[in-house]
């Protein structure tokens, strides 16, 4: 009992970290509606919104069409990777990116 119960603790610390490693961005920041989520981190790979807010993000993000496969939820939260077969996470991480890019180069 011990055992899985510190693995359950585990993971929610290491899901927790990631979270906190990722970058706090506004839905209009990536390029969505702001009706999609008061709060979205991103990071290279994809993005993650708390699982109360995913609702909104399948509604007003069009994330509802993304495949299973790349909607995985753990613990508190809900993380959208990069896939084949919709393009929806691929153009919110280009759009921030590129914008944090552009910001950065014309600061020169």
């Amino acid at each position: 009992m011990n055992t899985f119960k510190n693995f359950i603790t585990n993971a929610d610390k290491l899901v927790q970290s990631m979270v906190e490693a990722m970058i706090e961005v506004l839905p209009e920041d990536i390029g969505l509606d702001k009706r999609s989520g008061y709060r979205l981190f991103i990071c290279e790979d994809g993005l993650a919104t708390h699982k109360l807010e995913d609702k909104n993000l399948q509604y007003y993000g069009g994330f509802e069409y993304i495949d299973k496969e790349y909607r995985k939820e753990y613990g508190d939260w809900v993380f959208y990777t990069l896939g084949d077969s919709d393009e929806r996470v691929e153009d919110c991480l280009k759009r921030f990116y590129d914008e944090e890019i552009d910001h950065l180069t014309s600061k020169k």
